[in-house]
């Protein structure tokens, strides 16, 4: 997105639940935040042709949403009813849930390097008394309900990162755990196994490419 600036409307905060979310898609930007009186309101921030100011819209109305995440050339939100494209309003559309994840709630999404197909969805623990929760990973192809595979269970997940390499890793508060997609999506083996590392209040987790050498 080129590099401008843009105010947005005064928001209405919420404790806790749902968050504000950001994502990015070529020159549009998209702020789920809480709305009052539940759910969540949407803007819309587009830079259009030329660099002229951005343009923002009115905060709209909808469905609780706990995450954004650019896929593809679309945007994807997490809802109350599973994984929903946002329309061209910038609103999520039931009509376009992603079977494979079911209809269940997620709060978390994360999504490979550019041009990957890749997604993985987690429904927080955290304050809930669910206990550990499935972490599942969708090929973007596979089209029957509820056939996203399941990875392992965890309990407070922080992050996660695809690598070109293969893997993910996933990253609670005290440990990264490192699982094969490649074999996983084709057999159901993850070999999902901690790291031996430990980390005290971790929260984000990348992966980087060496610099070649002259």
């Amino acid at each position: 997105m080129a590099d401008h600036a843009a105010a947005l409307p005064g928001a209405h905060p919420r404790p806790r639940h749902p968050p504000v979310r950001l994502a990015v898609q070529g020159e549009v930007g998209v702020v789920a935040r809480p709305r009052l009186g539940g759910g969540s309101e949407v803007l819309r921030v587009a830079v259009p042709l030329g660099g002229a100011a951005p343009q923002v819209s009115d905060p709209q109305p909808t469905a609780a949403i706990y995450d954004l995440a650019p896929y593809g050339t679309e945007v994807l939100a997490a809802t109350d009813t599973g994984v929903q494209r946002l329309n061209a309003a910038g609103l999520p559309d039931p009509a376009t849930t992603i079977s494979a994840l079911g209809t269940a709630r997620y709060d978390r999404l994360w999504t490979g390097a550019p041009g990957g197909r890749l997604l993985a969805a987690w429904r927080s623990d955290v304050g809930t008394g669910l206990g550990p929760q499935p972490l599942r990973v969708w090929n973007g192809a596979s089209t029957a309900a509820n056939s996203a595979a399941t990875v392992t269970t965890f309990t407070d997940l922080r992050d996660l990162t695809f690598t070109p390499d293969g893997y993910l890793y996933a990253l609670s508060a005290t440990t990264l755990t490192r699982a094969d997609t490649l074999l996983g999506l084709q057999s159901g083996t993850w070999n999902a196994a901690p790291l031996p590392a430990t980390f005290t209040g971790a929260r984000s987790v990348t992966w980087v490419v060496p610099p070649e050498a002259p």
